[in-house]
């Protein structure tokens, strides 16, 4: 059973923030009951903003990887590939923020979305 990084509360899988203690955790699905683990955090359609963000995280040296999955198709009947950024749980608010300011800065386009929701205290 998956818990909480920061308050050791179970969690029964699912949840994207902790109802103990409401700290930010995404998709925990596949957490194997260990306090680390990665949490989907931003998805894109764009491979080049993908591999931008994935050097960037990697570079404040935060824990990422890169999935790629089937994204359907366009309204054209093209085949899409959505790009997820996955981080180390314990890191994701920082991933977020350098995100959230390289967007802002331009440096990646704004058609990406966030999976996990932020905190809000």
């Amino acid at each position: 059973m998956p818990k909480c990084p920061e308050c050791e509360y179970d969690l029964s899988g699912g949840e994207e923030i902790c109802p103990k203690c409401q700290t930010v955790l995404g998709n925990t699905d596949f957490m194997d009951g260990e306090e680390d683990g990665l949490v989907e955090l931003y998805a894109t359609n764009d491979h080049g903003d993908a591999e931008q963000i994935l050097a960037m995280l990697e570079d404040a040296e935060i824990n990422v990887e890169l999935q790629e999955e089937d994204g359907g198709e366009d309204s054209n009947g093209e085949l899409l590939t959505e790009y997820r950024i996955l981080v180390d749980i314990a890191q994701a608010d920082e991933a977020r923020d350098q995100i959230e300011d390289a967007i802002d800065n331009d440096e990646i386009g704004d058609s990406g979305w966030f999976l996990s929701t932020e905190d809000d205290d």
